[in-house]
């Protein structure tokens, strides 16, 4: 029954009586999620599989719903774009450090991370099979193959790619001991552990600066050699062509070159001293064509008898064709010198001469060689400065590691002539020779200091020069 109150006294009605009014609703509203939950849900389709299957074919279909799901998953397209944006995007020309996380506490690595923060490097981080779709089809697919292979917990440290910066960040992570470095990418370029301690070098060595300049110094040198042994090979046809076509009996002496003009390291014409120095240059590409050629053939003078019984050629052949190792041996017998006449028809044409005896080369510059070495020249100002003089030594070391015997020739700087009085210009020249000596002692402390190398004052009384010899020590 229901009882209402009313002026202090109950009214009892009967149980048929009604409100007009609505019921309470109880309806429990789900939430409808964030707003990535309810895309997934609008553009996805629940697969329900059916009741009572094998395991087997329950594996697969859970496989091939999860296949679906990634191809047809527009979320994981957005995904994929997002890190191409914000990850692979912020490595594009710059520096990417991969880092292998031991096991740290978090106080331990706020530290490590505020250091790098103030050197503007950040950790960047995204998940790997998120970064190995990202990355198929572009220039970061190598990346993903050497660094993305598994699921590991990496860290990603990015920053400019800055030989100094490089090496600052190698500093700080080499005192946390609960990181390890994999590798990285500079400017497009995988590098390991090791390479990217030789890029942080760079800053010490002259910096990319340093390493443009040396390259040029070698391609310089290359191009010059290039251009000589072209010109060197030119001028040997042109004299044997001279020769051949010549009507002069060829008497019973050894085969001499004339006098023929070959070109510096400066590309300046110059007279050649002795045939030697041109000999061994076509002694040398002789050799190389007869190392690729399996038959030959060798002109026989009539001068030479031993070549002819050791060649088993008739007397009137002034040609035979035999082959390169046969040559070879021959030339060994005989211990002949051996150039090259021909090599644009089949067989390349060689022709041997007596080998001239000569144990000391001598060329312009006064630096004496014995006939098994070769040498490089550096030339460089008194007044370089300590960096550029790193890099000269940097050089020399280089030569030296080749064989090369190098010669240092250093320009001092002039001073003005003093006028007028006998005392000041003898003051003035006692000054110089000061100067020149203190000079002379730094360039020669700093190519002291290459391993393994002797360096040799030579004397220059009109001190219009600084001249030295770098050698490496014979039990070098």
């Amino acid at each position: 029954m229901v009882v209402l109150f009313k002026a202090r006294s109950l009214i009892y009605l009967p149980s048929t009586f009604c409100f007009l009014r609505q019921p309470v609703r109880n309806r429990h509203v789900p939430d409808p999620g964030t707003l990535e939950q309810r895309l997934f849900r609008a553009v996805t389709t629940p697969v329900l599989p059916p009741i009572r299957i094998d395991p087997v074919e329950k594996r697969i279909r859970r496989e091939e719903r999860f296949r679906l799901q990634r191809e047809n998953n527009p979320y994981r397209a957005f995904l994929r774009q997002k890190a191409r944006e914000e990850f692979y995007g912020l490595a594009d020309g710059r520096m990417l450090l991969v880092l292998f996380p031991l096991y740290h506490k978090p106080r331990e690595f706020l530290p490590v991370r505020n250091r790098l923060f103030r050197k503007n490097l950040v950790f960047h981080s995204f998940p790997v099979s998120i970064l190995r779709e990202a990355a198929a089809n572009t220039r970061w697919e190598t990346f993903a193959n050497s660094f993305l292979t598994d699921n590991s917990p990496n860290l990603y440290l990015f920053g400019d790619a800055d030989p100094g910066l490089c090496g600052s960040a190698l500093n700080i992570l080499q005192k946390a001991p609960f990181f390890l470095l994999l590798g990285g990418v500079i400017e497009y370029r995988i590098l390991t552990a090791d390479q990217l301690n030789e890029f942080a070098n760079y800053n010490v060595t002259g910096g990319l600066d340093g390493a443009r300049s040396r390259l040029i110094g070698v391609l310089d040198e290359v191009r010059g050699r290039d251009l000589i042994r072209n010109l060197t090979a030119h001028q040997t046809d042109l004299v044997v062509s001279l020769r051949q076509h010549s009507s002069v009996v060829h008497d019973q002496r050894p085969f001499h070159f004339p006098p023929t003009y070959t070109l510096t390291s400066r590309f300046r014409w110059r007279q050649s001293a002795s045939a030697t120095e041109q000999l061994v240059s076509h002694e040398a590409e002789a050799f190389n064509v007869l190392g690729r050629s399996e038959r030959v053939r060798v002109c026989i003078e009539p001068h030479q008898p031993e070549l002819r019984r050791l060649t088993g050629a008739q007397p009137g052949d002034s040609t035979i064709d035999l082959p390169s190792a046969e040559l070879k041996r021959i030339i060994k017998l005989l211990k002949s010198s051996v150039f090259m006449i021909k090599t644009d028809g089949d067989v390349p044409v060689f022709k041997l001469c007596d080998h001239i005896q000569n144990s000391v080369r001598e060329n312009k510059t006064g630096v004496k060689l014995q006939q098994d070495e070769r040498g490089k020249t550096l030339r460089m100002n008194s007044q370089i400065d300590d960096h550029m003089l790193e890099v000269r030594v940097k050089q020399a070391e280089t030569f030296l590691d080749a064989n090369y015997v190098v010669a240092v020739f250093i320009k001092p700087r002039r001073n003005k002539p003093v006028d007028g009085q006998t005392e000041k210009w003898k003051e003035q020249e006692d000054l110089a020779k000061t100067i020149y000596k203190i000079q002379a002692q730094r360039f020669v402390n700093a190519f002291s200091q290459i391993p393994f190398a002797t360096v040799r004052l030579l004397e220059r009384p009109q001190l219009n020069e600084i001249a030295l010899v770098v050698r490496r020590t014979q039990n070098s």
